[in-house]
């Protein structure tokens, strides 16, 4: 943002001549401030007291970087000469680049006081305003600079800058656009019209405006990390490539561009190029937590563990001595500690996705007729949320509840997209639409319960809720964990998912489902079982499978996996394929462990119908922590597979756990790895009792309400309505059991 340079002015007071004045402005002005220094030095001897020759002599020490000289200059001149117009805004500006504002704002008002006229006042006026936070004031000192000076371009700038903070971006487009037209070669007025355009939904307009803004400036490296996301966020993952190596190439050490590259290799799945990058940015801000949690995720992903201990560690720290922020997700993966992800789960709202001081909703909620829920989720397509839930949007009871589904997530023209836009009584396609619009048609149509399926997953947009657009807002299924956030009222639970003890890790209200929290479509059908030869693996011996996503596999658990293979020589392990670098390096574990890596078998991908197909080949599924399966395990267990797990601290690992229970197999839940382990050996070296599990499970799962989506549809419409209920009668939002009838 341009700010007013303190360049001097004649005073006609100054008892110089006007040609000592003439050659001192000219040696100012064409840089040759040493020499300027010393002629007014030399003028300063013989005319002691002229305030013009300190005010001057202040003007080129700035110039020549000697700061505090500056200021000492500029109050000698207001010393002599009170009402010096241009000392105190020399010196106001001085007051305001180190941080002084409250004493910079008193010398600038004291110069407009002085000289209304003075537009330069103004404009650094403006500045310090904004810089303390007062942006109407501010706005206002812009305008008089502009009122006094139509062709400020600068003001037009910073004005057209505050513009946009304040929410009026066309006006602040025009501010900036008659900036360039002032001066058609202003690179930040072309950057940041560029900005206010991508706020508007224009991205090609933003990236051309950016792409002016080099033309002028080459080196804009903000420009270029700017037209890189927008490509990388278009699907464009080649142009934003190029761009962001362009601004490393000129800035090796810029945070951002590194930050942007190791997401952007994220979104593409090359994990190795994105760890490079991350710890690349770690050598410029070793302590940034967002970016220790980044690395740490990509090194699971990839199951490349060795160093990702300090890592975790660091970032640890980091959290704990800095405001910083990391994304809730990858601590939900990877921490076990619940406190820690409830904090960072609100620190991350509160930087990223603060509530809006006034609610959208107006008064709906007390009207009569049906309830209307909307579904909100970037996850209508192939997905396990949809998998899992579009059985519920179909048999939803239409003579109580309209229901609207919001997609905010791409639509992949898939079968089951069709399905999901046909399964509610009214479908929205946001994907292209702003948060706020997307609340605003919410709030409009008159929704009493909005239901959040993404927390903090991918693809989420938490911002949409911060608008408030329905009186009950609900977060459930597609995040295991908190959202952090102040606009959420529920979290839909379970006993064992969420048990009423671990209310204070979570800022929602808990609501408490009998059974599992967790719906199941009850209308799928399955292919027949291959034999394990079709799916390359041997016929003898226990085929334990391990279908969880490899970011979940931690170096505890694979130690242990590697000990059960040692001890039951005849079993394997059976890995879904996910990349050559993460199934090289589980391999190259293994065999510094002893086991002979063949027996890590991975399943090709293939499609989902097929996928679940070939569980019936496994004996035993073995779950992860801290991030066990979900719907995995509901997929294996449907599949007549016995799922061995381990009751967590935190909601991530206790999903099987709530799974097994419903369906009334608590034996396969453990509470430590040491009977983790010894359980699943014992299993291994009795094929009998498998056997017999598989059989139990056959006939439980039968009769189990795990897998009955009409009887998990009415307990979780009972308790929209008893949310409903208690916001109708004033009461404040609570937790609840709901009860089985």
């Amino acid at each position: 943002m341009p700010i007013a340079k303190n360049a001097p002015n004649t005073d006609p007071t100054s008892g110089l001549s006007g040609e000592h004045i003439e050659s001192l402005l000219a040696k100012f002005n064409t840089g040759q401030w040493p020499a300027a220094l010393a002629e007014a030095q030399a003028l300063h001897r013989t005319h002691a007291g002229v305030p013009f020759l300190h005010n001057f002599m202040g003007a080129v020490f700035a110039a020549i970087g000697q700061p505090e000289d500056a200021a000492e200059s500029y109050r000698k001149a207001i010393d002599l000469k009170d009402d010096y117009a241009d000392a105190h805004n020399n010196l106001g500006l001085f007051l305001r680049t180190v941080g002084r504002l409250e004493d910079s704002l008193q010398h600038l008002q004291r110069a407009v006081g002085i000289q209304p006229n003075f537009a330069p006042a103004y404009f650094n006026l403006g500045n310090t305003l904004r810089d303390l936070g007062d942006l109407p004031k501010a706005t206002d000192a812009y305008q008089h600079a502009i009122a006094l000076n139509p062709e400020y371009a600068d003001a037009h700038n910073n004005l057209g800058i505050l513009l946009n903070v304040l929410g009026a971006s066309k006006d602040a487009t025009e501010h900036l656009k008659r900036a360039i037209s002032l001066k058609p070669g202003y690179a930040d007025a072309h950057y940041n019209l560029g900005n206010v355009l991508q706020g508007l939904g224009d991205v090609n307009g933003a990236i051309s405006s950016w792409n002016a803004a080099l033309k002028f400036k080459p080196d804009y490296v903000a420009a270029l990390n700017n037209i890189a996301l927008a490509y990388g966020k278009s699907g464009k993952a080649d142009l934003a490539l190029e761009y962001l190596q362009r601004a490393i190439e000129i800035q090796p050490k810029n945070f951002a561009a590194r930050k942007n590259l190791g997401n952007l290799y994220q979104e593409m799945r090359d994990h190795e190029r994105a760890l490079a990058s991350y710890k690349a940015a770690l050598e410029i801000q070793p302590d940034n937590a967002d970016i220790l949690s980044q690395a740490i995720h990509c090194a699971y992903q990839l199951c490349a563990w060795d160093g990702v201990e300090h890592l975790e560690k660091q970032r640890d720290e980091a959290l704990a001595k800095t405001s910083g922020t990391a994304p809730p997700f990858i601590l939900t993966a990877h921490s076990t500690n619940p406190a820690m992800q409830f904090q960072a789960a609100k620190a991350f709202c509160h930087a990223n996705a603060p509530a809006e001081p006034k609610p959208l909703f107006k008064s709906q909620g007390q009207h009569s007729g049906k309830i209307r829920l909307a579904y909100v989720s970037a996850d209508f397509r192939e997905h396990a949320v949809a998998y899992l839930a579009a059985h519920l949007f179909e048999c939803h009871d239409r003579s109580r509840f309209h229901v609207t589904g919001i997609s905010i997530g791409p639509n992949d023209l898939s079968p089951m997209r069709q399905r999901l836009e046909n399964s509610f009584d009214s479908f929205i396609d946001a994907a292209d639409i702003k948060n706020a619009d997307v609340a605003k048609i919410m709030a409009d149509t008159g929704v009493d319960i909005a239901i959040d399926l993404n927390g903090h997953a991918r693809g989420n947009r938490i911002g949409i809720f911060a608008h408030r657009p329905a009186p009950i807002q609900v977060t459930y299924l597609g995040y295991p964990g908190t959202t952090g956030a102040p606009y959420f009222d529920y979290l839909i639970g379970d006993p064992v998912v969420t048990p009423p003890e671990h209310q204070d890790f979570y800022s929602e209200k808990l609501i408490q489902l009998p059974g599992c929290y967790q719906v199941n479509d009850s209308t799928r059908t399955y292919r027949q079982t291959p034999s394990r030869e079709q799916c390359g693996l041997p016929e003898t011996g226990v085929v334990f499978c391990a279908f969880n996503s490899h970011y979940k596999i931690t170096p505890n658990i694979f130690s242990i996996w590697m000990r059960l293979l040692s001890a039951a020589p005849e079993s394997i392990i059976w890995f879904v394929e996910e990349s050559p670098v993460s199934r090289d390096n589980l391999h190259a574990t293994a065999s510094a462990a002893g086991v002979d890596p063949a027996r890590l078998v991975f399943a090709p991908r293939m499609p989902l119908g097929r996928h679940l197909a070939r569980h019936g080949c496994a004996d035993l599924f073995l779950d992860t922590m801290p991030y066990g399966a979900h719907t995995t395990a509901s997929d294996a267990l449907r599949m007549g597979v016995p799922v061995l797990t381990m009751l967590g601290k935190t909601f991530a690992s206790r999903v099987a756990a709530s799974q097994l229970r419903t369906l009334n197999m608590p034996e396969l839940v453990t509470s430590s790895l040491e009977q983790y382990e010894e359980l699943a050996l014992t299993l291994a070296r009795h094929p009998g009792r498998l056997r017999a599990l598989k059989e139990q499970l056959k006939s439980n799962a039968a009769t189990s309400d795990l897998f009955n989506t009409d009887v998990f549809r009415g307990r979780l419409e009972d308790a929209f309505t008893k949310m409903l209920e208690h916001y109708r009668r004033g009461q404040p939002v609570a937790s609840f059991v709901m009860d089985d009838h």
